[in-house]
């Protein structure tokens, strides 16, 4: 209603505050921070960008049964108005979230070359655990830009090449965690069609196909079900 809407509006956009503080909680790096504050921080973040990004809301009433099926009931948005001032605070804040998701991943470039070096690397990143904090960021992360390509038909985000090639990385790495190699393949689905850039650079650049065909041709490597 439009109480709602003045509410969070006037005089500033307080739901782009409320975004930016739990960013700053999400991506704070002091160790007093709890890990699970921060794991909170990033669901409620994830619940309030897919709320404010319809335009509708969709209330579906319980009643019982000897009453008959009941319509849902559809209302008009009251904070849809803030989504695109929402989004643009967000998009302040991907190059930390980055940062936050790959970690030291993003330094482990050039695998495909099969040398000592790089192979060690690869082995030394992977003894890091991936962990449910860097999990919801990731899963943040989709949300966002599935929601972001709503807005343009390419999406063009800061650091998405560095992304891009720690992602993949990562890939190798924890090729054993179905949770994460789902986001990555939603994250494929994504950039396929609205990041054409990003696509060519892990494509030629980052050499994803040749690496992905040695490690499916080595009969050694265990694989996870959604490989």
């Amino acid at each position: 209603n439009p109480h709602t809407f003045a509410l969070f509006h006037a005089p500033r956009n307080m739901l782009c505050l409320v975004v930016e503080t739990l960013l700053r909680n999400a991506l704070s790096q002091a160790e007093s921070d709890e890990k699970w504050h921060k794991i909170n921080c990033v669901m409620f973040l994830k619940e309030i960008i897919e709320y404010v990004s319809k335009p509708t809301i969709l209330t579906v009433i319980n009643v019982p049964r000897s009453h008959g099926a009941v319509a849902p009931m559809t209302s008009y948005n009251a904070l849809f108005p803030l989504f695109e001032e929402t989004m643009q605070k967000f998009t302040e804040y991907v190059p930390c979230l980055i940062d936050a998701m790959v970690g030291e991943n993003v330094g482990v470039v050039g695998v495909d070359d099969g040398s000592t070096e790089a192979c060690a690397k690869v082995q030394k990143a992977a003894r890091q655990p991936l962990g449910l904090y860097r999990l919801s960021l990731i899963e943040l992360f989709m949300v966002f830009i599935d929601l972001k390509k709503l807005e343009t038909e390419e999406v063009k985000l800061p650091n998405m090449e560095k992304f891009c090639a720690a992602l993949l990385n990562m890939t190798f790495m924890y090729y054993n965690n179905n949770i994460f190699l789902a986001k990555f393949k939603k994250f494929l689905n994504v950039i396929n069609v609205h990041c054409n850039a990003e696509l060519r650079y892990m494509t030629e650049e980052c050499k994803m196909v040749q690496r992905f065909m040695r490690f499916y041709n080595d009969d050694e490597m265990s694989r996870a079900t959604l490989h």
